[in-house]
């Protein structure tokens, strides 16, 4: 997928660098995630004509722009900062106190701000939980019962990360622990818990986020560690073989990765998609950068006055083949991801619109085609499995996307490790023929997709890419495009669904931007209002529960299920999360 300008994901640039193998010219990047080819056009190291630039601090907080070619001699002018030439980076702007307070006021206008609060609170009493456990034991096991755990923002959970200290030793004798300070120190983290449980967690509290179940489990959790603690005699000076192995086992539940697991990736996941976006975005936050000026701002924000790289990006032969694997579904978290390229075109309260700035191309040898991205974020008021139990059932997509499922047909199913797909996960193959006019050619989308739950997310995830079959149908207008849906849960009656897509359907002006950006609110709007009418027709008005009901023709319950047995609690959202890191 080629860009008329550059768009990137990560607020570096990355180097890349080439391989050969059989013969083919292999890209990698050095994020490692080798998804697709990493793209630069016009990135502000290589200008049209060849020469390179860079920035560098001037005096008094200025930027001077340094550019040179060949072997003449630089040009030194000042640069004026503007806060709006950067894009805060979130996983940066959430470690900041000073962006945080103003992030925090700006939640007050919708009364979301101890969402905030309780990241910051988590944040704290994980960096404690760290360096308490590290000075416990005085053996050289005890650097291996760390728990590196996860932060709120990493998108890292208890069940894929944490090492216990059980786990390290077969007896907890051959631990060299000093018992007083051991009780102590969990004491001491038992009360730091405590106090997020009774401003957080607990029903009825001050700041109770309403989580549903995630919320639920959390206090179970923590009434577990107050029972085993009763158990020990914490008055005594000396230590019994029991006492030290329940105290360990208290100290491992303690580990914010365990008592509020998952809690503290679905709050970050609610502000990352729904607040922060909008905040980016506005004066606030534009006129207080403004004032503390580019030193401040650069530690927390990229600049972007001079382009904005992606570094993958789907090509032409990307689409050709019937291939779904975990390049397919990082790419999907990428594009998800807020950046500079997404601008809004409509917010309800009901759902946002985004478009992307940029323009993609598929085909390189038609150059005059070409279509922005479309992102929808909506928020249903359902339970997540509700939703799903809609979403899967095909008589539903006639209901709320008719012209999407125009003339639908599944072509053939291929269960995981087919010998003949040669796919890790299970694929269902799909056609449909929508007609756009009397005098116009009928157009032939044929598409691949797949579904799984992430563990990590606690959502369901699809993907549908479409596949070259044009020999099969030479009478046809073939056309490309993919789909991203992603489903979360925001609490028990209350989800969020994201739709990332790009779909050319070879239609006369559609890549006119008016014309696209037109369709899009009205076909988009009309599709997440249609879901909704179904939901509420098939629940009565939220009377009942929707049922998984259906022949789930279109096998998406059958694949998540699969996968569940296959890949038992695993997270591809985190292992994207962990390649982001290098």
């Amino acid at each position: 997928m080629d860009s008329t300008t550059p768009l990137s994901s990560s607020p570096t640039p990355k180097t890349t660098t080439k391989q050969e193998n059989g013969g083919k010219t292999i890209q990698k990047t050095a994020s490692k995630i080798n998804c697709l080819s990493p793209l630069s056009p016009t990135s502000p190291a290589a200008t049209a004509n060849g020469s390179s630039s860079f920035m560098n601090e001037g005096v008094d907080g200025d930027s001077v722009s340094s550019t040179g070619s060949g072997g003449s001699s630089s040009k030194r002018k000042k640069h004026k900062f503007q806060a709006r030439d950067y894009c805060l980076v979130f996983e940066e702007a959430i470690k900041d106190v000073e962006c945080m307070d103003i992030f925090k006021s700006f939640l007050k206008n919708c009364s979301s701000e101890e969402m905030l609060e309780f990241i910051q609170e988590y944040d704290r009493y994980e960096k404690v939980y760290k360096l308490k456990k590290l000075s416990y034991f005085v053996s050289p096991l005890r650097r291996r019962s760390i728990t590196s755990g996860g932060s709120a923002t990493s998108g890292e959970s208890y069940h894929s990360n944490v090492t216990t200290t059980a786990s390290c030793v077969s007896n907890v004798s051959d631990l060299s622990v000093d018992w007083n300070q051991l009780k102590q120190g969990v004491v001491e983290l038992k009360e730091s818990a405590l106090s997020i449980i009774d401003t957080f967690v607990s029903k009825g509290s001050k700041k109770e986020i309403n989580i549903g179940s995630l919320q639920k489990q959390s206090l179970e959790r923590f009434e577990e560690i107050n029972k085993q603690i009763l158990t020990v005699d914490l008055k005594s000076t000396t230590s019994s073989s029991q006492g030290l192995e329940t105290l360990l086992n208290v100290l491992d539940l303690l580990n914010p990765s365990i008592l509020f697991d998952g809690m503290a990736l679905a709050i970050s996941t609610d502000l990352k998609f729904d607040q922060f976006p909008r905040f980016v975005r506005s004066d606030a936050l534009f006129k207080f950068l403004q004032k503390k000026g580019e030193k401040y701002t650069r530690s927390i924000a990229i600049n972007i006055s001079q382009g904005y790289e992606i570094d993958i990006r789907f090509k032409p032969s990307d689409l050709e083949d019937r291939i779904i694997d975990d390049k397919l579904i990082y790419f999907g978290f990428t594009v998800m991801q807020d950046t500079p390229d997404w601008e809004f075109v409509k917010v309800t309260d009901l759902y946002q619109l985004q478009l992307s700035k940029t323009t993609y191309f598929f085909d390189n040898d038609k150059k005059e085609s070409g279509l922005k991205l479309h992102k929808t974020v909506a928020i249903f008021p359902f339970p997540l499995q509700d939703v799903w139990n809609m979403v899967c059932n095909p008589e539903n997509h006639f209901k709320f996307d008719p012209k999407g499922n125009e003339d639908f047909k599944v072509r053939d199913y291929f269960p995981p490790n087919d010998p003949i797909m040669k796919n890790p996960y299970a694929l269902t193959e799909i056609e449909t023929e929508p007609k756009f006019g009397p005098f116009m050619k009928r157009r032939h989308l044929p598409f691949i997709l797949s579904t799984f739950y992430d563990h990590g997310l606690q959502g369901y995830i699809v993907i549908c890419r479409s596949f070259n079959d044009e020999p099969n149908y030479p009478d046809r207008i073939h056309y490309e495009g993919f789909n991203y849906s992603i489903y979360l849960p925001i609490d028990d009656y209350h989800c969020r669904a994201i739709f990332i897509d790009y779909t050319d359907i070879k239609l006369p002006f559609s890549n006119g931007t008016l014309f696209e950006k037109a369709t899009y609110k009205i076909y988009s709007g009309a599709k997440i209002k249609g879901m909704l009418k179904v939901m509420k027709d098939l629940s009565q008005d939220g009377k009942k529960r929707i049922e998984m009901v259906g022949n789930d023709e279109r096998n998406w319950n059958k694949s998540v299920e699969l996968h569940k047995e296959l890949y038992p609690e695993r997270s591809w959202y985190n292992e994207w999360q962990r390649l982001k890191k290098f």
